[in-house]
């Protein structure tokens, strides 16, 4: 690791906790500075603003959450699993991270993280990797032909907005439990992707 990666990684260690605690808005880079033990100085050579901060955070999360993938997974394995594995990874790592679900809940920040980075850059590697899955199941014909990049944006967009409500449902009878909502979410997507001859 070069020094410049190893500050950036001390920066966000301290930012993270500071934006779950206080939120986004009320963290300022004095803070950040001084939870990371890091002069202002040296915060700026590495980012231009708190904003950049944040958006090299989420860069560096999406970048963690597909290597933590690769790990687990062969590229011939089966499109299916894939899909299950990516959500598992997911959930997992969006639980683990709360910034993700801090970007989320506020949602002028969402449009300007995205409008940002053209290609939505902070989550490029995340949207590629589902992708690819997406585009190995319609080769290998386990799943039915569809646009991919649409079908990828609306998987997104769908586990995104999970963070968004509370897990409550009246038609459920009360409270929803996390892990089985996370279950029904995968089994939804899955079947809604798999082709006729593959849904069992």
């Amino acid at each position: 690791m070069t020094g410049g990666v190893e500050k950036r990684r001390q920066v966000f260690a301290a930012a993270e906790p500071l934006f779950e605690r206080y939120g986004y808005r009320k963290t300022t880079v004095e803070d950040v500075c001084c939870h990371a033990r890091m002069s202002k100085r040296t915060f700026y050579e590495l980012f231009a603003d708190k904003f950049d901060l944040l958006t090299q955070l989420l860069a560096q999360l999406s970048e963690d959450l597909v290597t933590a993938f690769r790990r687990e997974i062969s590229p011939d394995t089966d499109p299916v699993v894939q899909l299950r594995l990516y959500f598992r990874h997911f959930f997992a790592h969006t639980e683990l991270r709360p910034v993700f679900r801090i970007l989320l809940e506020e949602g002028d920040l969402m449009k300007r993280v995205t409008r940002a980075a053209p290609g939505n850059l902070q989550f490029g590697s995340v949207l590629r990797l589902l992708a690819e899955i997406i585009e190995r199941g319609v080769r290998a014909g386990r799943f039915r032909p569809v646009d991919t990049d649409t079908v990828t944006w609306i998987i997104q967009a769908l586990l995104d907005s999970i963070h968004l409500f509370p897990l409550n449902s009246a038609a459920a009878g009360g409270a929803l439990p996390p892990q089985r909502l996370i279950d029904e979410t995968t089994e939804f997507i899955v079947h809604g992707l798999l082709a006729w001859q593959g849904r069992t």
